[in-house]
């Protein structure tokens, strides 16, 4: 009856196809914490902040995907990526038989965001 050729409703579906989303929630990307790489000018190591990340997310960048590697459920890290004020960020989930899963709206990286990002205050001394 499931997989079959439907006699008992005379060869036609009953039931109308929807769109079905994965998960709860919707993936979010709340901002970037960029570290420009110091021998690559143009260059930086970045973590996506956001929600509703696993495993299956992975970054895009102006529609190209990039090797991404999971932190947490908030953060996701990519190792060294080129970067400009502009670019559109997206996080997606795929799944390799179910094609997309979800995504997030898109974020577009600010010059705010290239500031340099280190591992003291900024403080004046």
């Amino acid at each position: 009856m499931l997989y079959g050729d439907m006699r008992c409703w005379n060869g036609k579906n009953p039931y109308v196809k929807t769109n079905i989303a994965y998960g709860y929630d919707t993936i979010v990307v709340k901002g970037l914490q960029a570290i420009a790489n110091p021998k690559d000018e143009g260059n930086y190591y970045l973590t996506v902040k956001g929600n509703f990340f696993n495993e299956w997310s992975c970054v895009y960048i102006n529609d190209e995907k990039i090797d991404t590697i999971y932190v947490d459920e908030q953060n996701l890290f990519v190792p060294d990526v080129e970067l400009k004020a502009g670019d559109s960020i997206v996080v997606s989930q795929y799944e390799a038989t179910a094609g997309l899963l979800s995504s997030s709206p898109e974020y577009v990286v600010s010059s705010s965001d290239l500031e340099r990002h280190g591992g003291r205050d900024n403080e004046e001394e």
